[in-house]
């Protein structure tokens, strides 16, 4: 389900327990309930959504419940298997179709060599470093520069930010500045045998209202990846 809300803004899983969000998780097994916003100043008085302060064209959140017999470990690895969401499909709205959301990922050392690595290990994502990966978006020309940490690690939580470090372009035309792509995404234990999945991505682009549908089909192509569902559901 998506579409707007009365809602001021989302109610992301902070503190962790907290049960009243906004979207909610819904039922296991239940697709993930998804609601934008535009044109919407982020407020946080906890610092939980401290990246996406300021004014955001538009903003979705998705929330879903999942298979709990994963281990964080098995998660964060997942996360970490960047080379792994080459060729991930989305249902593009243009050509009414699924296509390929990301033609080449790979992880790499920093930003400035832009050198491969190998994708980085569960170790490497729950230890809160700033890690670093490229990827060719099909709609858009070149590879783009993102930033991927956690910011916060526990037995039973993980919380992971995404920014881009470069211009996004199409040939000679900037279609989002640095920064103006952000994302977190939350994972917290719910029951012994389920887990939580709550996203938010946030664009700053004046445009970005344009083209909500395929945000928000994106954003749903990557939530089926990282909780294993299949990627054409």
């Amino acid at each position: 389900m998506a579409g707007s809300t009365a809602v001021a803004q989302p109610v992301p899983p902070c503190p962790p327990g907290n049960t009243d969000l906004v979207p909610a998780y819904g039922e296991l097994g239940d697709l993930p309930i998804v609601q934008t916003w535009h044109d919407i100043d982020i407020t946080d008085p906890q610092d939980c959504l401290d990246p996406m302060r300021g004014r955001m064209a538009l903003v979705i959140a998705l929330a879903v419940r999942f298979d709990g017999t994963l281990s964080l470990e098995d998660i964060a690895t997942r996360i970490g298997a960047i080379s792994a969401t080459e060729g991930l499909p989305y249902w593009s709205i243009t050509d009414q179709q699924w296509r390929p959301l990301v033609s080449e990922s790979f992880a790499i050392d920093d930003p400035a060599t832009r050198r491969r690595r190998p994708d980085f290990t569960a170790f490497e994502i729950l230890s809160g470093r700033k890690l670093y990966f490229a990827q060719n978006d099909t709609r858009s020309t070149g590879l783009n520069v993102y930033r991927l940490s956690a910011t916060s690690v526990a037995s039973d939580r993980l919380v992971v930010e995404i920014v881009n470090l470069t211009p996004i372009r199409f040939a000679l035309i900037t279609l989002f500045d640095p920064f103006a792509l952000r994302s977190i995404h939350f994972v917290d234990r719910l029951e012994t045998d389920v887990w939580g999945y709550y996203g938010i991505s946030a664009v700053q682009a004046d445009t970005a209202h344009q083209q909500e549908k395929s945000f928000v089909n994106r954003a749903g192509a990557y939530s089926r990846y990282l909780i294993g569902e299949p990627a054409d559901r």
